[in-house]
């Protein structure tokens, strides 16, 4: 029987075999950057949580199953858009549309097209799971020690109350499902590469 929790070990070897860290990241797990630094990263990710959202809310009213995976997906927009208001000040939603960068459209169309259907969904937001939850404790101390008062106010990175991969057991998937849970998972990690490089490279530029 297939577990969408099998898929997590994998993805999480596929990142350590990873050769170079993104600059920005690297940079960011040094405690290197600036709050409005680590705002721009927030920025990004809530365009594709934003996408993911609205991909699961579609998939939810048919599948009982991927209620608890939207559960999961709101949660961590909610922590975003809570994070960018701490940041940027409660007009931050006007100004975001402009900071999306190139990249982080091309993330969320492929994954919009990819949530089309339920195992791209589910690859998609096992990516961000992988990236954004797992590694969260890392993130939070760096944050804490750089950031001082400020890092205990910030939830997306936070593991005081973290929210779970929202996924039940699918009990009737195939190999075939699985496989492309997959294919499509190295096609989302790809994506996150690319926004990482970019963000990246426009610190470069200044």
């Amino acid at each position: 029987m297939f577990s969408f929790m099998d898929v997590l070990p994998p993805l999480a070897a596929r990142d350590a075999r990873n050769d170079v860290p993104p600059v920005f990241l690297r940079l960011l797990l040094a405690g290197a950057l600036e709050p409005l630094e680590y705002a721009e990263l927030l920025v990004q990710y809530r365009e594709v949580y934003a996408a993911l959202d609205r991909a699961a809310a579609a998939h939810a009213a048919d599948d009982p199953l991927l209620c608890g995976l939207r559960a999961g997906i709101r949660a961590g927009l909610e922590d975003l858009e809570a994070d960018l208001s701490l940041l940027l000040g409660p007009g931050w939603a006007a100004d975001a549309d402009a900071e999306v960068m190139p990249a982080t459209r091309a993330y969320s169309a492929c994954a919009s097209a990819a949530a089309a259907s339920v195992e791209g969904l589910v690859a998609h937001h096992l990516v961000r799971y992988v990236a954004d939850r797992l590694g969260a404790g890392q993130i939070q101390l760096t944050l804490g020690e750089a950031y001082g008062p400020l890092a205990a106010r910030l939830a997306f990175h936070s593991v005081t109350d973290p929210w779970s991969a929202g996924l039940s057991e699918p009990e009737f998937w195939t190999r075939e499902q699985r496989d492309r849970v997959a294919a499509e998972a190295a096609v989302a990690g790809a994506c996150d590469r690319a926004l990482l490089d970019e963000l990246g490279a426009a610190l470069a530029r200044r």
